[in-house]
């Protein structure tokens, strides 16, 4: 996942512009696009029948993931590999991470709870 921030970043620095490669369009390009520059359309890159699952769960209760204001900017820019708590690859769980390992770093879960309402308020204003 740093692969995506760091992509976007060299892009507005190589153009000297904030805007070039925002953050949806660089997460489509390391996701639904990835199957056109490796020419396999018909295989992967869209969950449907018949096509390779291969996907991620993420934690959302980590603190760089909230408040999230838009999923693109989140992906592209707070959220990170350790943050990832299942990968599956042609439908098949390749990792989990077992949850006693690795506590979630959140150590009140009322404190995002509060975050998320926050965020619920300026959106609605």
């Amino acid at each position: 996942m740093e692969e995506i921030d760091l992509a976007a970043k060299l892009q507005k620095i190589s153009k000297m512009d904030p805007r070039a490669l925002g953050a949806k369009s660089v997460v489509e390009m390391a996701t639904i696009r990835r199957r056109q520059a490796v020419h396999l359309e018909k295989e992967i890159g869209s969950l449907e029948p018949g096509k390779k699952a291969d996907l991620i769960l993420i934690n959302l209760a980590e603190p760089n993931a909230v408040p999230m204001y838009d999923v693109y900017s989140q992906l592209a820019y707070a959220l990170k590999a350790s943050d990832v708590d299942t990968v599956i690859i042609g439908g098949r769980v390749r990792y989990a991470r077992p949850q006693a390992s690795h506590p979630p770093r959140t150590r009140n879960p009322r404190q995002s709870a509060r975050i998320r309402e926050a965020r619920r308020r300026v959106l609605e204003h």
